[in-house]
């Protein structure tokens, strides 16, 4: 069947809240490039983006994986397992 993270998503609130501030972050790494901050400094906010999108994705997962046991068929079941676990692996 189709697959889709987001048809099942309980915290849809706080994960937009996240995407916010981190949108907030990337906008601020822009504004250090485009005034000609210090490459540490540039190199520290994105690391600490990367960090932030890494644990958004990892929430989102974990919130994913506590429904992948409650499919009707082994065959769902095992299906929906391997793509959480394809996922998970995409982002660490």
């Amino acid at each position: 069947g189709v697959y889709s993270f987001m048809s099942t998503l309980n915290n849809c609130n706080d994960y937009q809240k996240e995407v916010n501030r981190l949108k907030g972050q990337l906008n601020g790494i822009e504004k250090m490039i485009q005034s000609q901050r210090d490459v540490t400094d540039i190199v520290t906010q994105i690391s600490a983006l990367r960090a932030g999108l890494s644990k958004l994705a990892v929430n989102i997962l974990k919130e994913e994986s506590s429904d992948c046991f409650n499919q009707k068929t082994q065959e769902e079941r095992v299906e929906k397992f391997e793509k959480l676990v394809t996922n998970f692996f995409r982002v660490t």
